[in-house]
């Protein structure tokens, strides 16, 4: 079997999954895609997708985020299982959902893509599971041998549980104590009351004043008071009297300078792995272009957050808001659709495509408004120096 996050020893190689003779990576793009907008990004990260290594010699397999923390499922704690289970039930009954949603369209590209979401729901074995910071992650699913085995989540689930509960009630159990401790508490109660009261009882011994002030002493520590205080008023009633207006304290402006900020232009690059997996989480951010329509440069801004944009076009005195998509083509091409803008006074833009390929030196882009023109563009971002 092979690990998330590990390189495939030697001899094993990576299986394609084929439905109806179609290897699973030719549709992986569409699948992932199709997940994001349905709202199962979870069901989507759980699945790792081969690539290459650096020397583009072995498969590995890696999760979607490279640092996380990943361990074995079998070497996991119990609780940990069972909670792992308990996630990949949910995620399980969410393509089971998605699938039912997708009955009524009968093509054959949808035919194709219903057989592999029924394939994400079946788990050969225990092996290929993997916690990747408490998160299921899976590095093999569906059927991979003739007898077609798979796992039954939740009777695992179901069993791993009572095992759960049934460790809970053992440690809560308590211990009875013996007689000879039940009998011999009065007695360390009886002598730790006994202790207190002769401690409090020497205290007080303790803190009793040996001798009282005599009466005589009084008159002169209460005229000695009466002198300072009258001593007190006066310095006050004279104070008062002296012609003293508050004083003011003014401060000078603060020498307010303006701060240069220096920005700088990263173009686009696509990352291989996520062109090789479909994964367009690279784009999550802020990303601008520049346009020539009608004469004017129009400044383009797309603020993506999982392959969906809101977007804004100036140019002139226009302003112009929309949304965008973006997803990758079976050849790997990265395709973002501009939808119709909604701009000042009534004035509407058309459909704007973006058209990007290749990865190196720089990712090169082209733009689209209209079948007969296709003109390159620039799709960068700013970096603050």
């Amino acid at each position: 079997m092979a690990q998330a996050g590990l390189p495939l020893d030697k001899g094993h190689d990576y299986i394609a999954v084929k439905v109806e003779g179609i290897p699973l990576g030719r549709y992986a793009p569409q699948i992932f895609q199709l997940l994001s907008q349905h709202g199962l990004d979870a069901v989507r990260r759980m699945l790792a997708q081969p690539v290459l290594s650096d020397q583009g010699i072995a498969l590995q397999w890696f999760p979607h985020s490279s640092n996380q923390v990943i361990t074995p499922w079998c070497q996991a704690t119990l609780s940990q299982q069972v909670d792992c289970l308990a996630q990949l039930m949910e995620r399980i009954d969410a393509i089971t959902t998605l699938r039912q949603q997708l009955a009524g369209q009968r093509t054959r590209s949808l035919t194709i893509i219903d057989q592999i979401l029924q394939n994400l729901t079946v788990i050969p074995s225990t092996e290929v599971i993997f916690l990747a910071d408490q998160q299921p992650l899976l590095a093999q699913w569906g059927y991979y041998d003739q007898g077609r085995t798979a796992i039954d989540i939740p009777s695992l689930q179901h069993q791993l549980q009572q095992r759960l509960g049934d460790e809970s009630a053992a440690d809560d159990t308590p211990t009875e104590s013996s007689p000879s401790k039940r009998s011999s508490a009065p007695y360390r109660y009886a002598l730790t009351v006994a202790v207190i009261t002769l401690s409090i009882a020497g205290a007080i011994t303790f803190l009793r004043p040996s001798t009282k002030p005599t009466l005589a002493t009084l008159p002169d520590i209460i005229s000695t008071v009466d002198e300072i205080q009258q001593s007190v008023q006066g310095i006050m009633a004279a104070s008062q009297a002296l012609p003293l207006q508050p004083a003011e304290l003014t401060l000078p402006p603060p020498e307010i300078r303006p701060i240069r900020v220096e920005k700088s232009r990263l173009p686009l690059m696509i990352p291989a792995r996520s062109r090789y997996q479909g994964n367009i989480d690279f784009l999550n951010g802020t990303w601008l272009a520049n346009l020539r329509l009608d004469n004017t440069t129009a400044a383009v801004t797309f603020d993506f957050s999982h392959g969906k944009a809101n977007t804004r076009i100036t140019f002139g005195q226009q302003k112009c808001m929309t949304t965008s998509q973006s997803a990758f083509t079976s050849s790997g091409k990265l395709v973002i659709k501009t939808a119709k803008a909604r701009c000042d006074e009534g004035m509407t833009l058309p459909i704007i495509t973006f058209v990007c390929e290749k990865s190196a030196p720089n990712t090169q882009c082209r733009w689209q408004q209209n079948p007969s023109t296709l003109l390159p563009v620039k799709l960068y971002s700013e970096r603050t120096l």
